[in-house]
């Protein structure tokens, strides 16, 4: 798509994770936060990317590099100050702007497809991925004039009647880079949190007259943020059931899916059976036809064609069937 720049917002300092790595560097099922949302876009065919890092930046660029050209946030003043970062991408850039969170791995093809698409096709001038939620917490609330959105309030700037509203922001946007050159300038930082936000941009983009668009979507899962270990794992659950699902639908056969870990760069033949209680790690690559398990740990490993592993821990050793049917409690290095 080369009428699309993609910003991905990466600056975060993940205060609650209570760490010294960089939020989006954390890691889910052995692959950085940051680098789902950037094999999104590759699906997609968003090449054209920038990516706005902040504290830590150097470890940040080290994980991109070769995905996108990367610019500093070097202080952290809302997400509307981390987009101006990007100024000099957009300021003569002719076509549109999707900008994405580096903390969302959750974001599938299919969503951005449709939030795309759904852009396009009503000729917006910005449009907005947002969901409904039955809780919908501390996020921003979408604020509509019927089919047009007037307005995102953040939580700590919203009415009582505003924090009713259970269509939320997502931090997921498409917008004309036309839109971006002319109301980015414009904000300030009068609100509760001091901060520039990007979400000012709505308001003042409805009040001079564009189409600004709100596409809802009803897979709430892929929508959501990490900003806390807790919702690390839980988000790291879900791509893990993601993953095994896609294992199971290609011809692996994995007997219990709740008890078994296999990291996102896991590679498995067709016919293997991977017994309960298994941890498959790195970059492990499973041939056709083995058996695997139980309570059985592979990692950054080659395991040939109609091997057969059994209570074991693998590292550095190619497994091949010639060197033996079964490994018992052994650990091989």
């Amino acid at each position: 798509m080369d009428n699309f720049l993609t910003v991905i917002l990466a600056a975060g300092k993940g205060t609650r994770m209570k760490s010294s790595l960089p939020k989006v560097l954390h890691r889910l099922n052995g692959k950085p936060m940051v680098e789902y949302v950037l094999d999104v876009t590759d699906e997609l065919a968003l090449y054209n990317r920038v990516i706005v890092t902040g504290e830590g930046h150097e470890m940040v660029e080290e994980t991109v590099k070769n995905r996108g050209k990367c610019v500093l946030q070097s202080e952290q003043l809302g997400t509307g100050h981390a987009l101006l970062q990007a100024w000099d991408y957009f300021v003569d850039f002719p076509g549109h702007v999707l900008v994405l969170s580096g903390d969302t791995p959750l974001l599938t093809v299919s969503v951005i497809r449709k939030l795309i698409d759904d852009y396009e096709n009503s000729c917006a001038d910005i449009s907005i991925l947002t969901t409904t939620l039955q809780d919908p917490c501390h996020y921003g609330r979408i604020v509509r004039n019927g089919q047009r959105v007037t307005a995102i309030v953040e939580y700590k700037d919203g009415t009582e009647e505003e924090r009713k509203i259970k269509e939320i922001n997502t931090g997921t946007y498409c917008f004309r880079s036309s839109v971006l050159r002319e109301f980015l300038p414009l904000l300030n930082r009068e609100n509760a949190q001091g901060e520039m936000y990007l979400t000012d941009v709505i308001g003042l983009a409805f009040k001079g007259g564009l189409y600004v668009r709100g596409f809802c979507t009803e897979d709430c899962e892929s929508t959501g943020g990490i900003n806390t270990r807790v919702e690390l794992a839980f988000s790291s659950k879900i791509l893990r059931k993601r993953r095994i699902e896609g294992f199971m639908l290609n011809g692996i056969t994995v007997i219990d899916p709740d008890n078994t870990y296999i990291e996102s760069y896991v590679n498995i033949g067709k016919d293997t059976v991977i017994y309960p209680f298994t941890s498959l790690e790195g970059h492990t690559d499973i041939g056709e036809n083995c058996i695997i398990g139980p309570f059985t740990r592979i990692k950054d490993e080659a395991v040939e064609n109609n091997s057969v592993i059994e209570n074991s821990t693998v590292i550095n050793k190619t497994i091949k069937e010639m060197d033996f049917d079964f490994l018992h409690h052994n650990v091989i290095k």
